[in-house]
């Protein structure tokens, strides 16, 4: 099983081009192992991180819930968007993704929905004060400025 997993029955806010990203996604995984499987085991194999990544994209697609964004932005932060925060000492703008080898075709810092900040800006609308426990034990406040599409 894949070592971070995503909280138990709850439902994922995906927009379309984001759930879009991840059918593709899967589908590259799965070429993966099917060519990994295909060869000789090495040192490193990655087969089972393979499995453990389509396992994760495969849940994450059964719990999608397509948020729908509108003229100017979408209403809640989902995989798929990027949420522009201030910490009170400079704005910054993270790309919500499930998974961090997505690509990185724009500006924003892309964070896995996974991780301390990417959870805890899921599902946040623009006005929303998030208070984040970072891994180095410190807190670090957020303040939603905007949520738009990430193209």
């Amino acid at each position: 099983m894949p070592q971070t997993l995503l909280p138990r029955d709850q439902a994922l806010l995906v927009t379309k081009p984001g759930f879009d990203a991840l059918v593709a996604r899967l589908a590259e995984l799965r070429e993966a192992r099917e060519r990994a499987a295909g060869t000789d085991p090495a040192p490193g194999d990655d087969t089972a991180e393979l499995t453990d990544r389509i396992i994760l994209v495969e849940t994450a697609l059964a719990r999608a819930v397509i948020a729908h964004g509108a003229r100017h932005g979408y209403a809640l932060a989902a995989v798929g968007t990027v949420v522009e925060v201030d910490d009170g000492a400079r704005p910054c703008a993270y790309r919500l993704v499930l998974l961090h080898d997505e690509g990185d075709d724009t500006a924003a810092t892309p964070v896995s929905v996974l991780s301390p900040v990417g959870a805890a800006l899921m599902g946040r609308a623009v006005g929303d004060a998030v208070e984040i426990a970072l891994p180095n034990r410190r807190l670090r406040s957020l303040l939603v400025r905007r949520i738009r599409d990430d193209a």
